[in-house]
């Protein structure tokens, strides 16, 4: 057992399983609430940048004195409105640093943020809209603004206040449900100048605000049914970033570099710097991209699209970054599809750098070790460079990412380090320590939490950092947390101190033989080969497992391009050759697989899994059951879609 891992016996009410806790204490954070956080660093760092966005072209910096001033100023604009401790305030925005500077001004109310998912259509706005009982919306721009409109009217929201100025055809469709519409630059202008008394004074507010109250009602992202509203209060993410912040220690201690003029001047020493990606509305970005930055006195630079991640990484120079597991899958495809079009003697130089990375992770000898000097100046440095050159850590969390995948990266030298958690446990369980990954794990328990693994291997968990509860769902919140503990829904297993998840509870495959299969792990296999974008596994039931599969879009074109054919995936799925040729990668993908794990039929799909589609989540999981709905069991080996 690790040292830094203790094993005990409890009894509680209902299981006398082992409670494995990393007994390592964290003192408690100065601040007892996130606005204390920041404004304990404002007073740190002032007039240094804390929120970085590209404007026309060019970085746009906000200092820490700047956010604080105009999240005080909005949060006067909010008492004015008449919010009070314990309202619901809906944001709904791509990453950018107003949504920052909002989320700072509700909570200085001792309101509760509502983060909204920017994809979500108009009927999903007013089911969280309507189940918070938000007191009114703030939103970024006029793309999203007509879905947030019509969401406002059905749930009788009186007041919209947007980041940018609304088009006319959306005024008037306010004005047409008593919306009243309000600008965020108006609001922080005129609100300083107003309100003098005690009960619109956000000072005299927050500073009354205690630890237990809740912070964020985050919806989960819904892999299936009706997002259910996680309660969290700023403990529970105060505790978090505590744990993280012991997590992270080996590697932030890494000397920083200067980086370039155009983006911040020579004479200032660089801090930790996030470049902020995924959504903020999901809680692990919140959670992480935000209010661990914030502790940290980190730089955060917000990429708003995907296509702009790759140029954002060289301009920025990010020290961590936080990606969810289909990033790296995209990555992996990219970086492959370069390395086919490049020299015999760079592809040979690539894989003896990735070979030896491997066999030094796992402790044996390779012949790389030789060349290692040579391989870190020509494959090494070139691949860190792809990603800013200062990379500390790439972080993965938010679903299963496949021990072949973090892999493949660590043995090139980039530091992908996996993490564990979830929604209710505001998110973080447990985490790789950069400095001692081991690769196959989620990593070790964040400091003072308790894991028990249940009888039937599901995991369990209780600390500081598990939700409050479900909003309005006294029942779902019963069968969540039982006698203190978070049912997690997840099966694993305790191995020399780090956790290894090996199922999900409600995602285990079940043949019709009784043999049960994860089907996350088969899907991380096929999708390493480069012609399969994305899978998806099924069989429950079934004598053999099948799958959905998307194929590349490197691979479209090449088959479109030697057949003399349209490169549409919507003609190519139902086209014979093209089907064999995909039977052919998937039985050469599958070859390292049990008999029971390999997949005997597929479906092509007639287009990539998408949040578009409804396939994907916000967070880039599977949405399996529309999937299944759209693409069932294949009834002949086959069949296509």
């Amino acid at each position: 057992m690790d040292k830094n891992l203790a094993e005990t016996r409890k009894n509680t009410s209902h299981d006398a399983a082992p409670v494995y806790k990393n007994p390592i204490r964290v003192p408690e954070m100065t601040p007892y609430t996130l606005v204390n956080l920041f404004f304990n660093q404002v007073a740190k760092h002032g007039d240094a940048t804390q929120f970085a966005a590209k404007t026309d072209g060019t970085w746009q910096c906000w200092s820490w004195r700047k956010i604080a001033e105009q999240s005080s100023a909005l949060a006067v604009a909010l008492l004015g409105f008449g919010v009070k401790i314990g309202d619901r305030v809906a944001l709904v925005s791509e990453n950018r640093p107003e949504w920052g500077l909002s989320d700072l001004a509700i909570l200085m109310c001792r309101a509760i943020t509502v983060p909204v998912y920017i994809t979500n259509t108009a009927q999903d706005h007013h089911h969280v809209f309507d189940n918070s009982g938000a007191k009114l919306v703030i939103v970024s721009n006029p793309n999203l603004a007509g879905r947030v409109i019509e969401a406002a009217a059905l749930a009788a929201i009186p007041i919209v206040i947007s980041f940018e100025p609304l088009p006319a055809a959306l005024q008037a469709e306010a004005a047409k449900h008593n919306i009243k519409l309000y600008l965020l630059a108006d609001l922080v202008k005129a609100a300083p100048a107003a309100h003098h008394d005690m009960t619109t004074n956000p000072q005299a507010i927050w500073r009354g605000a205690a630890a237990g109250e809740i912070s964020r009602l985050s919806y989960t992202s819904g892999t299936g049914g009706k997002p259910r509203g996680v309660m969290l209060s700023h403990d529970n993410i105060l505790a978090n970033i505590e744990g993280c912040l012991e997590r992270f220690q080996a590697v932030l201690q890494q000397p920083n570099r200067r980086l370039p003029e155009q983006i911040l001047p020579s004479s200032q020493r660089v801090p930790e710097r996030f470049l902020s990606f995924l959504p903020l509305s999901h809680c692990y970005e919140h959670t992480v991209g935000l209010y661990l930055a914030m502790a940290l006195g980190a730089e955060v630079y917000f990429c708003e699209a995907a296509d702009k991640l790759m140029p954002y990484l060289l301009e920025t120079q990010p020290t961590l970054v936080t990606l969810v597991p289909r990033i790296y899958e995209m990555l992996f495809h990219r970086i492959e599809g370069n390395l086919a079009a490049s020299p015999q003697w760079q592809k040979w130089l690539f894989r003896i750098t990735r070979d030896y990375g491997l066999a030094k992770y796992d402790r044996t000898w390779h012949p790389g070790r030789v060349l290692n000097p040579l391989l870190t100046l020509l494959v090494r440095r070139k691949m860190r460079a792809r990603f800013g050159g200062r990379v500390k850590a790439l972080v993965s969390g938010g679903a299963a990412l496949s021990v072949d995948m973090a892999r493949y990266f660590n043995g090139l030298g980039l530091p992908v380090c996996q993490g564990y958690g979830q929604t209710e446990s505001s998110p973080v369980i447990s985490f790789n320590p950069p400095d001692r990954p081991r690769l196959h794990t989620v990593g070790m328990l964040l400091p003072e939490v308790e894991c028990r693994i249940a009888a039937d291997g599901e995991i369990c968990i209780r600390g500081r950092l598990v939700m409050q509860g479900y909003w309005r769902d006294e029942a779902a919140t019963a069968q969540a947390i039982q006698a203190g503990w978070l049912h997690t829904g997840d099966v694993g297993r305790i191995e020399e101190g780090y956790l290894i998840i090996t199922d999900r509870k409600r995602d285990i495959i079940k043949l019709s033989g009784g043999d049960t299969l994860s089907p996350a792990r088969i899907e991380g296999v096929i999708t390493l080969a480069p012609e399969i974008a994305q899978a998806m596994v099924m069989g429950d039931g079934q004598a053999a497992l099948a799958a959905v599969l998307v194929p590349s879009a490197d691979f479209i074109t090449h088959y479109a391009t030697t057949h003399q054919v349209a490169p549409d995936l919507a003609l190519l799925c139902h086209d014979q050759d093209f089907h064999r040729s995909l039977a052919a990668i998937l039985e050469r993908a599958c070859a390292g697989l049990s008999n029971l794990e390999r997949v005997r039929r597929f479906t092509i799909a007639s287009e990539p899994f998408s949040m578009q589609n409804n396939m994907m989540t916000p967070s880039f999981k599977l949405r399996r059951h529309v999937i299944r709905e759209k693409y069932p069991y294949p009834t002949q080996p086959g069949q296509k879609k």
